[in-house]
């Protein structure tokens, strides 16, 4: 029965959070500062190739797929600077969300106890680590490429 209170848990923080990561103005979120800053040793996200997140990112589930008015993750040859802006600070609100619903486990397993409650945080925060980690494989790409068109568009500004 504890297993059951766990996964109701979990189902309703996620749905908790949708909204409220819809919520977070974008305009305030900035990826230069603390937690969502790339550390040196992640290597500007090469790092995670080490356990191969390019064979498997693709296979975890997207939000944007299933609620319409999200922002697509997806690049288009036809967006601008704006547009991989906008994919910047998506990734770093998925990246808060996902922190917050880890540091949700503790109040979840106090509430609920039960001999369980340990392997449901620790399964529980795995889950969402996942998550993080395709968030910071992907934001200093992102910004590479905003930075690139950045450049170009100021250059055909002077044209």
């Amino acid at each position: 029965m504890l297993i059951l209170y766990y996964i109701i848990a979990a189902a309703v923080w996620g749905l908790i959070s949708i909204p409220l990561g819809e919520m977070v103005p974008r305009d305030k979120v900035r990826e230069d500062v603390f937690p969502l800053r790339t550390c040196k040793w992640e290597k500007n996200g090469e790092i995670y190739k080490k356990i191969r997140i390019q064979s498997w990112k693709k296979a975890m589930p997207d939000l944007s797929r299933v609620f319409p008015g999200m922002v697509t993750k997806k690049v288009s040859y036809r967006d601008d600077s704006k547009a991989m802006d906008r994919l910047v600070k998506e990734s770093c609100v998925a990246e808060l969300v996902h922190l917050c619903l880890i540091m949700a486990v503790v109040p979840t397993i106090l509430l609920i106890g039960g001999a369980y409650r340990f392997i449901f945080a620790v399964l529980y925060a795995l889950g969402n680590l996942i998550f993080i980690v395709i968030q910071r494989y992907n934001r200093p790409r992102l910004i590479k490429l905003r930075d690139k068109m950045r450049v170009r568009e100021a250059k055909l500004k002077t044209v």
